[in-house]
């Protein structure tokens, strides 16, 4: 999450979603994560869109908070986003995924 928020927030990404080839190359992504066998799971075959982070944000993420807040911000030495701003990028990358999923 932290690194797709930066990512997301890079001037030269803003048209990522909206990128004719976004479609493709996350269903290539996914493909490749089918052959490897890290990432064999009945979850792997679902819709990214699917998963529960994506799926419902704002539901999921205060089961993640303290982890992010916590343990994950040792390891990392740039500035945690708001809350508020790491929702409102996770829901903007549901909405994404829902489209490629239809």
């Amino acid at each position: 999450m932290y690194n797709l928020f930066h990512l997301l927030e890079q001037e030269s990404l803003q048209g990522l979603f909206d990128w004719a080839g976004f479609d493709e190359s996350v269903k290539a992504v996914q493909a490749d994560d089918a052959r490897n066998s890290e990432f064999q799971g009945a979850w792997a075959a679902k819709p990214l869109a699917e998963s529960a982070l994506f799926a419902a944000p704002a539901q999921v993420w205060p089961e993640l908070r303290m982890t992010y807040r916590m343990d994950f911000r040792a390891m990392v030495y740039g500035p945690m986003p708001p809350d508020d701003d790491v929702i409102i990028m996770l829901e903007r990358v549901s909405q994404r995924l829902q489209v490629l999923s239809a």
